[in-house]
């Protein structure tokens, strides 16, 4: 089954807002690249509040030292992943974390919502192709929030990243945006 990202107008539940993060090296092509970073928030739809977030750092295997690139691209550092699960594993945790938050039962449903569509169109089902896992269907769909914003917005392309999106709303809306950890705080301003 092909990934697929297009949906029409659904209400969800829940969405978990997911943001990997991977080895890369800025001269040299690294391949497969590997996820260091597994970040879910899970944000109720109801509420808009984040009800639980789930983090794991992850051990490369193939190629097990971070590049001085990649640890200023992203932040992380080498002794964040040493000693770290291995990505199965954190698969592993990533399902029983869905399974305590009973999103595995159909009466609740979840989309997944990533800041373009290299997360799950690309960097997991590669990484599972190379470590021979199977990619579960979950991870199957989502929304791209950047595709989201274009429509919204009516925007001929869509915006390059999430500062972008930022700027061009706060821009459009002429929004004060109040950022405290793993909320997200606006208030419209009137003149």
């Amino acid at each position: 089954m092909a990934a697929s990202h297009h949906h029409p107008a659904t209400t969800y539940d829940y969405y978990l807002v997911l943001d990997f993060e991977a080895t890369c090296d800025e001269v040299t092509k690294i391949d497969p690249t590997e996820i260091i970073e597994f970040p879910v928030v899970l944000l109720n739809s109801k509420t808009l509040k984040t009800d639980d977030t789930f983090h794991f750092y992850v051990q490369p295997t193939v190629n097990p030292i971070l590049t001085q690139f990649c640890t200023e691209l992203t932040g992380i550092r080498q002794d964040q992943v040493d000693g770290q699960p291995k990505l199965p594993d954190v698969m592993k945790a990533f399902h029983q974390w869905l399974e305590k938050h009973n999103l595995l039962e159909s009466r609740l449903s979840f989309c997944f919502v990533t800041c373009g569509d290299w997360d799950l169109k690309t960097a997991l089902p590669k990484q599972c192709r190379h470590l021979g896992l199977e990619v579960p269907s979950y991870f199957r769909k989502w929304v791209n929030i950047k595709k989201a914003f274009q429509k919204i917005f009516n925007l001929r392309k869509a915006p390059r990243g999430m500062m972008s999106m930022l700027r061009s709303w706060v821009w459009r809306t002429k929004a004060v945006i109040t950022v405290e950890p793993m909320t997200l705080k606006t208030s419209r301003k009137f003149s």
